[in-house]
């Protein structure tokens, strides 16, 4: 996976097949960080690769949340996905899910991957996802 820079007065960046403005918010900085550390993980079957969102650590009014207070975070970004799975009569069935989709997780399950930095990513079955978060 590649990153390109537009023209030098353009204001827009590619990776891969999508586009972005230069003006990021840390959901998209954290989302092309993390493409850009997948780039050596390729699931297989019907295999998803999800980062979890981050626990808020600090509410509105501004008081700081106790790590063991915070709760699991049960969405997540689809970062990775493998090319599906064959049904009985042979045919292929692709992953219901994209790249850059915002899923809801099962409290419980799926596979921790520590990869490069030290980002934390999840692998589950296309099954074991619960839902599509649409915004």
């Amino acid at each position: 996976m590649e990153v390109w820079l537009g023209r030098r007065s353009g204001s827009h960046r590619f990776v891969g097949s999508y586009c972005a403005s230069f003006s990021f918010n840390h959901r998209q900085t954290s989302f092309i960080m993390a493409l850009a550390s997948v780039k050596k993980l390729v699931p297989l079957f019907d295999r998803i690769l999800i980062q979890r969102a981050e626990a808020l650590a600090k509410t509105k009014g501004g008081i700081v949340i106790p790590e063991k207070a915070q709760g699991k975070v049960l969405h997540g970004t689809v970062v990775a996905v493998g090319p599906g799975v064959r049904n009985e009569k042979g045919d292929h069935v692709p992953v219901a899910v994209k790249v850059g989709d915002t899923v809801l997780l099962p409290e419980y399950g799926g596979t921790k991957v520590t990869l490069d930095e030290n980002k934390e990513f999840h692998l589950f079955r296309e099954s074991d996802i619960l839902a599509k978060i649409e915004s």
